[in-house]
């Protein structure tokens, strides 16, 4: 009669014989009930093994993947350039290793961006000043023009001036010579 696979009871006698498919020998149980608690006895030690095994992969859950988890999401914050949020490291493992390496690197790159978001300003300040300083220097320049214009207009109403002068002087010399 087979019992279960690589299990073999002989019937007949009150010994009772077993073939055990690993060790591949005989194993002699004399009574029944022997084999029964054989039998519930690996029953046990398969349920404890699959026991074992889910405790096993609830500590890998939360030992290894709930901090690479929080990693992954720390490092989704930074890809999206929120350097503000620093990255956690609640493990000393090698996840805590990468973490701890992460949030240098995230701090030094905020100083980085600080330091370039403020020469930016400094330079959006110093481009205002040049920009309302040439503004000023055209205005003056404008100005100094009109005034040379208006000083040539003057110089050439002097020049008209003098030359009617010139010519007045000269039809009065005509006719004070002529008289």
């Amino acid at each position: 009669m087979v019992l279960a696979a690589g299990w073999y009871m002989s019937s007949g006698s009150t010994t009772t014989g077993v073939w055990h498919w690993r060790t591949k020998s005989r194993v002699t149980v004399k009574t029944k009930s022997g084999l029964e608690r054989y039998i519930l006895l690996r029953k046990a030690l398969a349920i404890a093994i699959v026991i074992s095994f889910i405790a096993f992969l609830s500590l890998i859950q939360k030992a290894i993947m709930t901090p690479a988890k929080q990693l992954v999401a720390d490092f989704a914050e930074i890809a999206k350039g929120n350097f503000r949020q620093p990255i956690r490291c609640t493990t000393q493992d090698e996840i805590g290793q990468i973490a701890a390496t992460a949030e240098s690197l995230r701090e030094e790159m905020a100083q980085l961006l600080k330091g370039v978001l403020d020469s930016a300003t400094e330079l959006n300040k110093s481009s205002a000043l040049l920009t309302h300083e040439a503004e000023e220097l055209t205005n003056a320049a404008l100005q100094q023009s009109e005034s040379s214009a208006s000083t040539a207009a003057g110089v050439e109403e002097l020049v008209t001036s003098f030359a009617s002068v010139a010519v007045n002087a000269e039809a009065a010399t005509q006719m004070a010579e002529d008289s």
